[in-house]
């Protein structure tokens, strides 16, 4: 009988749709009660806003997606998860254009293709 696969972290990365701001601030609220279970649970560990720059103290942020560390058996798991939450359903998140990748033990400098790309965050939570 074959065990089923063991869990490891995912990083997806998610930008917005063009122009979601207004979007994204009207569904906010909505956002943080509908993660909620799934941080209890253990489905998600981090996750945040990804940003045009780094903040700057009494300006609002610049916000151009998301960044979320899944806790999953597969990526279709981790994607299904992702897919049910209101940035996604409201059109907030742009699903075509997202990267899913397995985190496992990468480091928080991400490498993707070979270049090494660091970009500014907004940490919105942290479950171990």
């Amino acid at each position: 009988m074959a065990s089923a696969p063991a869990k490891c972290d995912w990083l997806i990365l998610l930008p917005d749709q063009e122009g979601a701001m207004e979007k994204r601030l009207s569904v906010r609220p909505r956002h943080f009660d509908g993660m909620q279970p799934r941080v209890d649970s253990g489905a998600w560990k981090m996750g945040g806003a990804t940003l045009d720059e780094p903040p700057a103290e009494g300006s609002p942020l610049k916000f151009n997606g998301s960044f979320i560390v899944a806790h999953a058996a597969t990526k279709e798991e981790a994607l299904e998860e992702i897919k049910k939450d209101v940035y996604a359903t409201s059109g907030v998140w742009d699903l075509d254009n997202g990267d899913l990748a397995n985190a496992g033990l990468m480091p928080v400098v991400v490498v993707f293709g070979g270049k090494i790309t660091i970009f500014p965050l907004k940490v919105a939570f942290i479950k171990p």
